[in-house]
């Protein structure tokens, strides 16, 4: 590393004129906007390819998830091939189960629950009927015919977003293949990639950048385990809720928690939905106002208390850090951006804190 040359004496009387402390922030800052403008090339391309690069990101996701069964099958010599597929397999048939057990309990109750909304509509029509609110016969056909004439003339628009959903889904489709690709690979042979990236970088800046890896990797292990954690926390308090109300397929309502509070944010809103749903149809407004106070008061939990509790020890960030991280990255990519807000921090952080390390113990002559 060249040195940086002195100063010339007719600019040292200059820089002696600014105070030190206001060098030492420029230099600060200098570096801060550096680092940012790095970032922001670095969004910019993932926004650029979020077709790929988002689904990429989810198979790091993914390869977190099953990296501990896979080392616990390749421990007890099992092939690495045989530990991956087995993996695979295993996580796919505990899906099925829960989708299986979920889908037969709402054929059960599915009678049930016709006939109730049906008795729900009729009470609704009922009170139409009344004529609630002033409502008269001529206030309730022209509300028909302003329906009817916008489906008419915006019938070429839904049809337009009937075709940008089959688009989306087929990029939904897309991008899960190239996820389960990059997830296997990394399994498969996840150091040999991480070798040839180290190997990217100069010689001195090897050791420091294996000893940052290996501590953003096992941090990274340890999120989806926290995720699974706290979506089980959401089902077990939201089914025992229900079960004290009195609301039918409970075991499906904390299924179906279980698996959308795995997708931060949106799953646990329409998982807390379809509970206020059920509780509506089967026990009328005031059950399904008690369900929804539940439901909120979960979530309020798991946001504030839960996440950042288990996130914050996990990840050796303090939990506000992960407030604001969610809520950033959510102001940043939406449902995306909050996802991915923890694990980058959590990795982000353990990386430059081992690195951190490892260059105080090669200062000290201990080595990396």
């Amino acid at each position: 590393m060249l040195a940086e040359p002195p100063p010339s004496p007719a600019s040292r009387p200059a820089m002696e004129s600014i105070p030190r402390g206001l060098r030492v922030g420029a230099l600060y800052a200098g570096c801060l906007l550096i680092v940012a403008a790095g970032m922001a090339v670095v969004g910019l391309v993932v926004v650029k390819l979020a077709d790929v690069a988002i689904p990429a990101m989810m198979g790091v996701i993914l390869c977190a998830l099953l990296m501990p069964p896979c080392r616990f099958l390749r421990r007890h010599r099992w092939p690495k091939w045989a530990a991956i597929a087995t993996s695979w397999l295993g996580v796919l048939v505990v899906i099925g189960l829960l989708t299986t057990l979920v889908v037969q309990q709402v054929i059960a109750h599915l009678p049930e629950f016709s006939q109730q909304f049906n008795d729900l509509y009729a009470s609704i029509l009922a009170k139409i009927d009344e004529r609630p609110l002033g409502l008269t016969d001529a206030m309730v056909r022209e509300t028909g015919e302003r329906a009817s004439t916008w489906l008419r003339e915006h019938a070429e628009d839904i049809g337009l977003r009937t075709w940008i959903a089959g688009q989306g889904i087929l990029r939904v489709l897309t991008g899960s293949i190239i996820a389960v690709l990059v997830s296997v690979f990394l399994l498969w042979d996840g150091a040999r990639i991480w070798q040839w990236v180290v190997n990217l970088f100069p010689a001195a800046a090897r050791p420091h950048l294996e000893s940052a890896g290996r501590a953003g990797w096992h941090t990274l292990v340890e999120f989806p385990r926290v995720q699974v954690l706290v979506a089980l926390i959401d089902a077990v308090l939201i089914g025992l809720g229900a079960l004290l109300l009195g609301v039918p397929m409970v075991l499906p309502i904390a299924t179906i928690t279980f698996l959308g509070a795995l997708i931060p944010i949106i799953g646990a809103i329409l998982a807390g939905a379809i509970a206020v749903a059920l509780a509506m149809l089967a026990n009328g407004w005031v059950n399904a106002a008690a369900m929804l106070a539940i439901v909120l008061a979960v979530n309020q939990i798991e946001s504030h208390v839960v996440q950042p509790m288990l996130a914050g020890n996990a990840f050796r960030v303090h939990p506000l850090v992960v407030i604001l991280g969610v809520f950033g990255g959510m102001s940043v990519g939406g449902i995306l951006g909050a996802f991915f807000a923890v694990p980058v921090i959590a990795t982000v952080n353990a990386m430059v804190l081992a690195a951190r390390e490892n260059q105080a113990r090669s200062n000290w002559g201990e080595g990396p």
